[in-house]
């Protein structure tokens, strides 16, 4: 994905103040990075480096729990994820759980939390 599609996603959000990304990316089963598919990962940078220098006043924070495409996720990194899920609730931020696809890994989180997912957006 180029940064301007990226820049575009970003720009679509709900709110630009207390939100959260909580990234699944990891690797594909093969090994290769998911974020080699990100066009700030071929200039050394990370999700939140970009997003920092991009959208230095929106505070939009990203979680990292690294997981493979099409595996399922360990039972560490579910626990991690719903503790760090229901925080963030708690704390009124809005969230958005993403993956590559959002059909395997998030689909398990989500159901692990008892989550609905929101096909309206």
């Amino acid at each position: 994905m180029s940064d301007k599609d990226l820049n575009a996603w970003v720009e679509g959000l709900p709110a630009k103040q207390n939100v959260v990304i909580v990234s699944l990316l990891g690797w594909k089963p093969d090994g290769t990075s998911e974020y080699s598919f990100y066009g700030f990962h071929e200039h050394g940078h990370s999700w939140q480096e970009w997003l920092d220098r991009i959208h230095p006043g929106s505070k939009i924070c990203v979680m990292e729990f690294p997981t493979t495409d099409f595996q399922k996720v360990p039972q560490d990194v579910l626990d991690a994820v719903a503790e760090a899920l229901r925080r963030l609730v708690s704390e009124k931020k809005v969230v958005i759980l993403v993956d590559s696809g959002g059909e395997t890994r998030t689909k398990q989180v989500c159901k692990f939390v008892e989550a609905v997912e929101d096909f309206a957006s």
